[in-house]
């Protein structure tokens, strides 16, 4: 409730006063975000430059955040704290904002936090950094399961502070990496580290938080790299760092049993859709497309690139790569892409299968990391309701957002997105779209985007399966990476969590 007072300003010594009650109202998508919810997301602050955030938060169905904990970094100071309370809302679409009120005051607006977010099911959410002090980019996931880590897991992490890291940790004892198996790359504009690397893994706190910390082999961090890891289930764990060495974020997903057992280039095998996303210098890097793996060391494809305005478009892409022989599931590949003024190189670093893989750029032009999913066999179809985020680079300036699009399976979609930007500092809700597509056999829709303010932008998306995929933007207007994913159908029993029960009457 907030008590609102009229003055006249002619007569200061009349006045009026109501009470006015603010409700959340109880939408379908209200009722769906339920339970506990690990999130990461990265980006540019409006006054300080890359910050990376990572917690866990506890929502009650009913738009209330009822607690949780955070690591905030802010261009290498690093502010953990408690989630206090909050709220959340969502249309009728999916889309809409969290707001999260934490123990401390120097960070968000006053201690105040807001998410712009998009929902696509009851475990998944696409999120931005949307208010005043900063925008960013990541996702929030429900949190199945808080167990001790153990095995390999792959791991990258990137901002737009010059360095990237990719690698693979090996827990191979309770709360130790001893260094068997495991293996780390660090890029800054050309592959300046790589090696093996020892380290600690600290036990799960309630909320589900781990300590990270890694030593590497040639003492490149000093005294080590160290991140908080917060715990989405047994096979996945959002990252951010808590050095003052920079303030990057990322993901870890574990090998399983197939940890240690990568040892030639049958190892890996099949077709994929990949994309990573960074910087170069000046400016952004993003590169999507898709590619087949012969298993026997062989790479061809199709590739869109993007290097801040340098751009080939939907070009044939072959290379080769090799499969570390220890068994980490490091691949180092070398690409040449049908018309590009650079060739990109990558490391990719091998999960269990059906999990997505994890990538690193390794060229001296720019730094990158993403992913690399298995593509499903087509036709791929674009129809229906999709949740969707983006980050684009132009000029020193990053926008992200999120949006809600549904397409109608045959060449047209239409949504609505919301926008926040470093330079502007003025979240922008709700702004129209509308765009076409091609589809096309090989996954690659090739799309044409036009918001209401009328600038239209090209892109491509990528689809993994007709449920999700990537998108890049493909004209010289910026660099703009993202992915979106289908809208799961929800039935009343569904939004709460209830099993269905069918009764018959004798």
């Amino acid at each position: 409730s907030v008590t609102v007072v009229a003055t006249s300003t002619d007569d200061n010594t009349k006045s009026a006063m109501a009470t006015i009650t603010i409700a959340i109202p109880v939408t379908t998508y209200n009722l769906l975000l339920n339970g506990t919810y690990a999130f990461e997301i990265s980006g540019n602050n409006t006054f300080s430059g890359v910050y990376q955030v990572g917690g866990v938060i506890t929502a009650d169905g009913n738009g209330n955040i009822t607690g949780g904990e955070q690591v905030y970094n802010d261009s290498g100071t690093i502010v953990p704290g408690a989630i206090l309370s909050g709220t959340y809302s969502f249309g009728a679409d999916g889309r809409g904002a969290i707001i999260l009120t934490t123990s401390t005051s120097s960070i968000g607006v006053a201690g105040v936090e807001t998410l712009g977010a998009v929902i696509t099911s009851g475990s998944h959410l696409l999120i931005s950094g949307f208010d005043t002090s900063g925008t960013a980019r990541g996702s929030m996931d429900l949190q199945t399961a808080v167990n001790p880590l153990t095995g390999g897991y792959a791991f990258v992490m990137n901002s737009t502070y010059p360095t990237a890291i990719g690698g693979v940790f090996n827990i191979d004892t309770p709360g130790s990496i001893s260094g068997a198996g495991s293996v780390v790359d660090i890029d800054s504009f050309g592959l300046i580290d790589t090696g093996t690397l020892t380290g600690t893994v600290s036990a799960p706190d309630s909320f589900g938080e781990v300590a990270i910390t890694l030593t590497t082999a040639t003492g490149f961090f000093s005294p080590a790299l160290t991140m908080s890891g917060f715990i989405v289930d047994d096979t996945h764990i959002k990252l951010v760092e808590t050095d003052s060495f920079a303030a990057s974020g990322g993901v870890a997903i574990a090998q399983g049993a197939s940890a240690g057992t990568y040892e030639d280039n049958t190892a890996w095998s099949g077709n994929f859709v990949y994309g990573v996303f960074g910087a170069c210098e000046g400016g952004g890097t993003a590169i999507a497309g898709t590619l087949t793996a012969d298993g026997a060391g062989n790479l061809s494809g199709l590739t869109d690139t993007n290097f801040q305005g340098l751009e080939t478009l939907g070009s044939t892409m072959t290379g080769t790569y090799a499969v570390d022989g220890s068994g980490t599931g490091r691949i180092e590949a070398s690409t040449v892409v049908a018309g590009a003024e650079f060739n990109p190189n990558f490391i990719f670093y091998l999960t269990q299968p059906n999990l997505p893989m994890l990538v690193l750029e390794t060229d001296n032009y720019s730094l990158a990391t993403g992913s690399a999913s298995v593509q499903a066999t087509g036709p791929y179809l674009f129809s229906g309701n999709y949740g969707l985020d983006f980050t684009s680079l132009v000029s020193g300036a990053e926008s992200d957002g999120t949006s809600q699009i549904t397409a109608d399976g045959i060449g047209t979609f239409s949504g609505t997105v919301d926008v926040n930007s470093n330079q502007t500092s003025t979240p922008v809700v709700g702004l129209a779209l509308t765009g076409t597509f091609t589809p096309d056999p090989s996954g690659r829709f090739a799309s044409t985007v036009t918001p209401d303010s009328g600038t239209a932008y090209d892109a491509a998306f990528y689809f993994i399966d007709s449920t999700q995929g990537l998108l890049i933007e493909t004209d010289t207007q910026q660099v703009t990476f993202g992915e979106f994913q289908a809208q799961g159908t929800i039935t009343p029993d569904l939004r709460r969590g209830k099993v269905a029960v069918k009764t018959i009457k004798k």
